[in-house]
């Protein structure tokens, strides 16, 4: 099981930039009748970085930690539970889950569990999800401080693979706290594996260098310098 050990991150939206706030969260009991489906990777969007239903589906993530960016990644939630809505009668949905937290917990090498660098936190996240249907949230996997840890253990050119379990946490509209079986995620994470190419001119990564794509040797370079 997830182990509960939180400090604050920033509250999510579907639309992600960088983060900075996890929460302190509560315990409810697993409902077969909701569960993660997938996980998918972010689109460009002039707003930064997209999860939508019909992105690309991620059986593991890949993440260079010499790109510098934080790790998100989207999940896909499916809500097995039963429409209540009577049509001649219309009104309020009670079984429409909203989601408002992941639950999240990494493993591998690097990664410590710290009162300012927990390995177990709690993510605000949003997503809404209508009766028998999939709703899309987001949730942040590698804050920067833990990049910074996993970048102190590896050797350049390491390659290894981080787990990150998922809950996502809810309620309907009905007042039933919702809770969805764990959801493992494998990431292969490198440590300048995954560099190459030039850096264009303007060239912006709205989801961050080095999440799911390859990073610029020139930002690699910057990022393995030494710490002052």
């Amino acid at each position: 099981m997830l182990k509960r050990s939180f400090v604050s991150l920033a509250a999510a939206s579907v639309v992600i930039g960088s983060a900075a706030g996890m929460t302190l969260s509560g315990c409810a009991d697993n409902e077969g009748s909701f569960f993660v489906l997938n996980a998918i990777a972010g689109t460009s969007d002039e707003g930064g970085c997209l999860f939508d239903p019909g992105a690309p589906i991620l059986f593991g993530g890949s993440y260079e930690v010499l790109g510098g960016a934080e790790y998100s990644v989207g999940l896909v939630a499916r809500s097995a539970l039963v429409p209540t809505e009577n049509p001649t009668a219309p009104r309020v949905e009670a079984n429409h889950v909203e989601i408002y937290a992941v639950e999240v917990e990494v493993v591998g090498k690097g990664i410590l569990n710290s009162p300012d660098c927990p390995a177990s936190f709690t993510y605000p996240s949003k997503g809404f999800v209508e009766p028998g249907q999939d709703g899309v949230t987001q949730t942040l996997v590698i804050p920067g401080c833990m990049r910074s840890q996993i970048n102190a253990a590896m050797a350049i050119g390491e390659t290894q693979t981080v787990i990150a379990t998922f809950v996502v946490r809810g309620h309907t509209t009905g007042g039933n706290e919702l809770e969805s079986p764990e959801y493992d995620f494998p990431i292969r994470v490198s440590r300048g594996a995954l560099c190459g190419g030039e850096l264009e001119d303007g060239a912006v990564a709205a989801c961050g260098f080095g999440v799911n794509s390859v990073v610029p040797t020139a930002i690699c370079e910057a990022n393995a310098a030494p710490a002052p």
